[in-house]
């Protein structure tokens, strides 16, 4: 995601990720990773239920984990829970989901070129302004 933030912003979109661990993890991870978006944090992991995302360690995660390192992404501590997939939602300004992603594993991750299809392209003036 960090890879599409700006085109997102271009587009007035807005970034927020929501994970699993504590206040004290999004900090560590924040500073970490230099996010330069919202992060917000669920431990008892009601918005992950309420978005329908599952549980578990599937036969992929190893080969995603793989494919991360080979792009030179390392894991770092574990934070939160590790066995909790995620996903990728899109709404627009009047609250309608525009898009969504449920990973079926640890690195099952949307495809940027989806997620940015689901978003209005910037206006001319707008790409002026950027």
């Amino acid at each position: 995601m960090r890879d599409i933030e700006p085109e997102l912003r271009r587009r007035g979109a807005q970034l927020i990720v929501i994970g699993n661990g504590s206040p004290a993890h999004a900090r560590a991870f924040a500073a970490e990773a230099a996010i330069p978006f919202a992060l917000y944090v669920d431990p008892e992991r009601l918005a992950y239920r309420a978005a329908g995302t599952g549980k578990g360690i599937a036969p992929g995660t190893f080969s995603a984990s793989l494919r991360a390192m080979r792009k030179g992404h390392r894991q770092t501590a574990t934070r939160g829970d590790a066995a909790q997939n995620g996903g990728v939602f899109v709404f627009d300004a009047e609250g309608r989901e525009r898009y969504r992603q449920i990973s079926r594993f640890s690195g099952d991750h949307a495809d940027p070129a989806e997620i940015l299809a689901a978003l209005p392209r910037p206006t001319p003036a707008a790409r002026m302004a950027s």
